[in-house]
């Protein structure tokens, strides 16, 4: 839109209303102030848009009284739109309320009184949308630089990419962090993640384990995660009939994961299916059985309240390995410390399996 700014000028007065709030938003969001009185001067009075452009734009020119004046002229419109919503129409009156945040924060800068912990506070308690994170951010970029504001910068650009709109994370990205030189590492990892999304899933592997290799000191929670990211990333890339073959390759990106993110609860999941996985398609690979039943029995401990799945693959897998007395013992004895409330979710598939295998449990202890 920018680049059609010539193509602008040249426009009859009339047609340039048509499109004066269009070339005024895209100079609002580059913050190219320069550039907004020409358009601003053909957008309509009556929008609340071009008050907050036209607020934000004094406040870049140090007329801060005049921006309080546009800021109250702007409440006057919303007031004036809300009288004609009907109370049942949530969208539209929560457009209006997004609308009423821009400008309160745009007096608060006006008159020195920016807080970004308040303001991240109250975006925390909006909707989570890319429309409502980008209006938001877009007046705190005017006075906080993005470094300061990472983790809602990176929660916009999570939310561009969930909306599979590829152009608009592109942009979000690109925007925020144009030097890809002096990306932080966890908008590498979002990269990687917009390329996966696209469904370059060899590109994406080869980029996050990119990251790895050229980040040395990557701190334990994000490389955790990567890690996960690799391993997920290769499962999901093979077909069932070739899992016996990849997933040992796998279980070692897992494995790193869970060891540094103790408490990374996906990673164990994940780690323990892919041993189970791996146990059944070689009975004889006891040792994936052991993993296997202590990585779900990790997800239990730290998902007691919601893991029974995990539970239930834990208990069948558990019956149903022969395990070395030693490991038996070692897990039995890891179940028998669960808390009750735990292990009534079991009953009944505890006494199947006591009935059904009484004589080889008696010969384990």
């Amino acid at each position: 839109i920018i680049e059609k700014l010539p193509d602008f000028i040249e426009l009859s007065p009339s047609d340039k209303k048509k499109v004066a709030s269009t070339f005024a938003t895209a100079h609002f969001n580059r913050q190219q102030w320069s550039m907004l009185p020409n358009v601003l001067e053909y957008c309509s009075k009556d929008s609340v848009q071009k008050m907050i452009i036209t607020s934000l734009y004094q406040i870049s020119q140090d007329k801060r009284n005049e921006a309080l004046q546009s800021v109250e002229h702007g409440f006057k419109i919303l007031a004036i739109n809300a009288r004609s919503i009907f109370k049942h129409d949530n969208a539209a009156l929560y457009t209006l309320l997004v609308k009423a945040q821009q400008l309160h924060e745009i007096s608060e800068i006006a008159e020195h009184k920016e807080n970004l912990e308040t303001w991240e506070r109250r975006l925390h308690n909006c909707r989570q949308s890319f429309e409502v994170y980008h209006q938001i951010l877009s007046v705190h970029l005017t006075v906080f630089p993005v470094e300061k504001m990472m983790k809602d910068a990176l929660k916009m650009i999570k939310l561009a990419l969930r909306s599979k709109d590829f152009q608009l994370f592109d942009s979000s990205l690109h925007f925020l962090f144009p030097d890809k030189e002096k990306w932080p590492i966890e908008v590498s990892v979002l990269h990687a993640k917009g390329i996966w999304a696209r469904g370059e899933q060899q590109n994406a592997l080869m980029e996050i384990k990119t990251i790895l290799k050229s980040n040395k000191e990557i701190e334990n929670r994000l490389k955790s995660k990567i890690y996960y990211i690799c391993g997920q990333w290769i499962i999901s890339m093979t077909q069932p009939s070739r899992y016996s073959t990849v997933l040992k390759n796998a279980v070692i990106f897992l494995e790193q994961s869970i060891k540094i993110g103790k408490n990374y609860f996906k990673a164990w999941h994940r780690w323990a299916w892919a041993c189970s996985v791996i146990y059944n398609n070689d009975k004889s690979d006891l040792k994936s059985a052991f993993n296997a039943l202590n990585g779900f029995l990790e997800c239990v401990r730290l998902r007691s309240d919601s893991a029974l799945s995990e539970l239930l693959q834990m208990i069948s897998l558990f019956f149903s390995a022969d395990l070395t007395d030693e490991d038996f013992n070692k897990t039995a004895k890891r179940i028998f410390q669960l808390s009750d409330s735990v292990l009534l979710k079991i009953i009944p598939q505890l006494f199947t399996h006591l009935q059904n295998d009484q004589d080889q449990i008696q010969s384990k202890f």
